[in-house]
């Protein structure tokens, strides 16, 4: 098992090198990323929510979903949208996605009160071809511009 040491090892590093990281600490790893997300610092928290990503384990979907939850912290959660993203990315079939339900986060991240947040989270529609959460953006009139911009562009461009 991947002790929290030898997580925060890799995790501690100006510029982690998550493929690495991921390869070496596994998916015992994805425990003690569980508890970075929710009780450490957000720079940490994020790194370790990017780290889930890359382990790529159905139950990094669980660390994904902890970090989303962090209300305070929308750094946090702008990683966890990313991770989604990069998760499904690496999941052509999205098998893995749709076992853990995804959709539920996905729509959480999408309503985010923070930009940053929504963007990436769109992406993340955008890698699951929902084609129906691009539309409800493009067509959300109280929605920022650019990002009605970008549903409409990736709704044109298509999978």
């Amino acid at each position: 098992m991947a002790t929290r040491e030898q997580v925060l090892d890799y995790l501690l590093d100006e510029e982690p090198t998550y493929r690495i990281a991921a390869e070496a600490l596994g998916v015992e790893a994805l425990e003690v990323l569980a508890e970075l997300v929710v009780a450490a610092d957000p720079l940490l928290a994020s790194k370790a929510t990017r780290l889930a990503s890359e382990i790529g384990s159905p139950r990094a979907w669980e660390v994904i979903e902890r970090a989303a939850a962090r209300e305070r912290d929308p750094t946090v959660r702008v990683a966890a949208a990313s991770a989604l993203r990069r998760l499904a990315a690496r999941d052509p079939g999205h098998e893995m996605a749709f076992a853990d339900e995804p959709n539920g986060l996905l729509d959480r991240l999408l309503a985010d009160e923070d930009a940053g947040v929504r963007k990436f989270a769109l992406k993340a529609a955008w890698e699951l071809d929902l084609r129906d959460r691009l539309e409800r953006v493009a067509s959300d009139v109280t929605e920022v511009g650019f990002l009605r911009e970008s549903a409409a562009e990736m709704l044109s461009r298509g999978r």
